[in-house]
This record gives structure tokens, C-alpha cells and sequence, in this order.
């Protein structure tokens, strides 16, 4: 049953091979039934889904709301019922999330590679080389994949340098224009009508508090714009932008880290910052706290009907008026340090909203369950919570009704009402990453670098309706 034949129908060959994670994937394989074959039929639908993937960037849509609408299959009946479609080995580290758009898989690594696979086949499409690690999530508009490297730091004091910013072309992966930017480009991009606005990170005393800044780009050229937005009028007084940006079409929103002066009360470090379009505050709703040193709010804002959610690193979840930005609700995560709070973004199907209460332990040696999930409802009362012995820095990913989510080194499918678990396989390690789910089905990245698809069988997919 687990003979060569039925290993290599889902394995697709690695562009390089390590014995650790050879073993891993081997082992994988030999607790899983993994049936003999694909039919035509099975591979001619699956393609035709796969035309239809829309998760062109950071948690699904500019609203970052981690929320797939198109018709997938996977119900909270059919979830239990997903199988290993393919896994690629790329052997890289991935900290970026997925994108799976129009039959294509993107996926860029902490090695500057840019991957796009077949999301039918997890056959290589195009690699491209960009330089540094990629940190952050490409975004996908008009046919181009927009994508930042990291950059390094210098000696301790010294501002960081060597970051870009590129387009790729999405059909064959050629570089259509190249940016230099100073600083660490670690944030998600938002396009909006030919202007790419980008953050930029850094801005900390031993990476010479870099002036943490939002910049535009032009869509078509990469010239840089002459608008921008500081967080402090302070020059190298820090206050990074670290996570995605947001927005709704007329206002972005961003999160803002620590500035250098008095760690946040300077201009607007360690707060929640709405900016119009020309790149001027609207407003700015502070989330220093005095327990602690580090109020960063490295995560994206997500945005639902009326109101903005955020979490920060000072260990609280935010609910704030999108129109004022007036706190209205401020909730604990978990009951840790103040400073080792959320990195990630909240996300959700409507019925809750699920937030990674923060990254509290050593990813390569975990000792005890560290990491609090937990799902609230639109009211504010926690529904539920899960445990992770790794930390959980990305995203839930959903479809009506049911949930995905990075825990330990499993993928896990949960009832977003109730947090049943409904499912779960195993990824043979943690994923820095966030999954994603679309019509052709649901994909996770590695920090091994692996790159795992699943996805239900035929008789649900026929079945399969929109979900509103």
C-alpha cells in the first residue's frame, strides 16, 4: 500500500534533499492512505479549480480578513474527509505565506528565492532569484507579483541596508523593475488605482533606529513617489512598520512599532495609524503600555464592517471605531510578558474573529504548550481557545464555517463555532507561515521549506456552492 508507485504520487522531487528531512517526509507517508492514482477526470477538475484561486495576497484580501468566499467543497461535513494532494520539498525556509492564484502557487523563501508551482501538480512553473530573504508576502495585481527582501543589519548602531523591493512578472517570473530601499521591508504591500504604499522597518537602538516610515511606489516603474509618511518627526527615532498594511480602498491602516525616544511616546510609535491615500493622518490610537518595553503592533489591522481589530505585542486584542479610531474594546490574550505578545493578524468568517495570543518559545526546543489561540465572537466574549507547544505567528484561514490554523507541526481544520477540531495533518515541522484555502484546496508552507497541498474528494467538490 506504501510502496514506491503510491510515495511518488504525491511526492513531487525536491530541488535539493536532506536526509533529516527525507526521514520526515517518510515517515509522513507511511501513516497516511494515500489511494493509487489520480484519474484524468480528477486531474482535469482539479485543474479547472485551480483557474479559479483568488488569494492574491496577505491573509486572502486587502482587508486582511483571511476569508475565502468562492466555493471550495469543504464543509464542516467534508473536512475530515481531505487528503494529501502533493508536497514539494524546496528545502528552504518559508516564513512568507502562499499565495494561490488563477492555477498557479507562489510561494517566496527566507533564501530569496520566488517559487511558482502548479497548484494541480506542485510541478515547477518559473523559480527567480530576488536577492535576500523574503520576510514578507508577495501580493499579486495585475498579473504582477510584487515582492520585498529583507535586507540585513549592520554593526550594532548602523541602520540596515540591502533591501528592494521588485515586480515579477506572474506568468514566467521575469523582473519587471527593481527598487533599493533603505531600511527592512518585512510589511505586506497595498495597490491601490497604480500606487504600491510599502512600510519600512528597522527601527530599533542596535539597527540604529531607522526611521520607520510608509513609502508609494509607482505600480507600473517603481519610481519612488514623493509622498510619505514618518512615524516620528524625530529623524532616527525608529517606530518600524512591521506588519501588513490595510486598507478598504480610501483609508490604510498600519501598525507601528517602538520609536527610540521614551520607547512609543514620540510622534506615533507602538500605535494603530489611519492615513489617507496622499499619505496624512487621520488618526492614531496609541497602544503603549507602561508594563513592558516593547508595545510593538507588528500584526496587520483587520478590517470588518465599522471596526478595526489589531493585536501587539503588549499582549491585548483591540477593537477599535475605523472612523475615529476610539478603543472601544480591549481584551488580554493570555497572561504573559508584556513585551512577548502578538505578532500576528486576526482573521475570520464573520462568527469570530481568531488571534495567536503571541510567540512565548524557542521553535527548535519547545518544552511546554506556550502559545493561546483564541477566538472571539463580534460581541467580544472569547468562544474558544487552542494550545500550541510552537508558536503560532500567522493567520486562521477560513471558508464558511471552517477554519485552518498552523498548530505544533500539524495543519488543523476546526468548526470556527464551536472549535471542534475536524481534522489534521501532519507537516513534519512548524509552520512560521500562515495556510491558505481556495477552490482547488488548502496549501502550508514549512520552516523546512515543504510545501503541502490538500484537498477533498470529487463527490463533495460536485457539490460544492458559493458561500455567500
Amino acid at each position: 500500500m506504501f510502496g514506491t508507485f503510491a510515495f511518488e504520487r504525491w511526492y513531487v522531487s525536491p530541488d535539493r534533499l536532506s536526509i533529516k528531512s527525507t526521514v520526515q517526509r517518510a515517515l509522513i507517508a507511511a501513516k497516511e492512505p494515500f489511494s493509487v492514482g489520480a484519474s484524468t477526470s480528477s486531474m482535469r477538475a482539479t485543474n479547472e479549480r485551480a483557474l479559479r484561486d483568488d488569494w492574491t495576497t496577505f491573509a486572502h484580501d486587502d482587508l486582511r480578513s483571511g476569508y475565502e468566499r468562492r466555493a471550495t467543497g469543504i464543509t464542516r461535513d467534508t473536512a475530515s474527509l481531505l487528503r494529501r494532494r502533493w508536497l514539494r520539498a524546496l528545502n528552504e525556509p518559508v516564513r512568507a505565506s502562499p499565495l494561490a492564484v488563477g492555477g498557479a502557487l507562489y510561494v517566496a523563501t527566507d533564501q530569496g528565492n520566488v517559487y511558482a508551482l502548479d497548484a494541480a501538480t506542485g510541478d515547477l512553473r518559473w523559480k527567480q532569484r530576488v536577492g535576500s530573504s523574503v520576510r514578507m508576502t508577495p501580493a499579486l495585481v495585475h498579473g504582477t507579483l510584487f515582492v520585498g527582501t529583507y535586507g540585513a543589519l549592520g554593526p550594532p548602531g548602523a541602520v540596515p541596508h540591502g533591501a528592494t523591493f521588485q515586480a515579477l512578472d506572474a506568468q514566467t517570473g521575469a523582473v519587471r523593475w527593481r527598487r533599493s530601499l533603505p531600511g527592512l521591508v518585512r510589511s505586506e504591500p497595498v495597490i491601490i488605482d497604480g500606487v504600491v504604499y510599502e512600510g519600512l522597518a528597522g527601527g530599533d537602538p542596535f539597527s540604529g533606529c531607522f526611521d520607520g516610515r510608509v513609502i508609494a511606489l509607482d505600480e507600473k516603474t517603481g519610481a519612488l513617489l514623493p509622498m510619505q509618511w514618518m512615524t516620528s518627526p524625530k529623524h532616527r527615532n525608529g517606530g518600524g512598520i512591521w506588519g501588513p498594511l490595510s486598507t478598504d480602498g480610501s483609508t490604510i491602516y498600519v501598525g507601528t512599532g517602538n520609536t527610540c525616544d521614551a520607547q512609543g511616546i514620540a510622534g506615533h510609535g507602538d500605535s494603530v495609524v489611519a492615513m489617507t491615500r496622499s499619505l496624512q493622518t487621520v488618526w492614531r490610537a496609541s497602544t503603549k503600555v507602561s508594563a513592558g518595553d516593547d508595545s510593538d503592533v507588528g500584526g496587520g489591522v483587520a478590517l470588518v464592517g465599522p471596526y478595526a481589530y489589531v493585536a501587539g505585542k503588549n499582549g491585548y486584542f483591540y477593537q477599535l471605531d475605523r472612523a475615529t479610531g476610539r478603543i472601544l474594546r480591549r481584551t488580554d490574550l493570555a497572561p504573559f510578558k508584556r513585551d512577548a505578545g502578538s505578532i500576528a493578524t486576526p482573521t475570520g468568517d464573520g462568527s469570530v474573529l481568531v488571534i495567536s495570543g503571541g510567540v512565548h518559545s524557542n521553535p527548535t526546543a519547545p518544552s511546554a504548550p506556550s502559545c493561546i489561540i483564541s477566538a472571539f465572537a463580534p460581541d467580544g466574549s472569547e468562544r474558544y481557545r487552542f494550545t500550541s507547544e510552537y508558536p503560532v505567528t500567522g493567520y486562521a484561514a477560513f471558508v464558511a464555517g471552517v477554519g485552518f490554523i498552523a498548530l505544533d507541526r500539524s495543519l488543523v481544520a476546526f468548526d470556527s463555532g464551536t472549535g471542534e477540531r475536524l481534522w489534521s495533518a501532519d507537516l513534519g515541522d512548524f509552520s512560521y507561515a500562515s495556510p491558505i484555502v481556495v477552490p482547488s484546496g488548502v496549501y502550508a508552507v514549512t520552516n523546512a521549506g515543504d510545501v503541502h497541498a490538500f484537498g477533498p474528494p470529487e463527490e463533495s467538490l460536485a457539490n460544492a456552492k458559493p458561500h455567500g
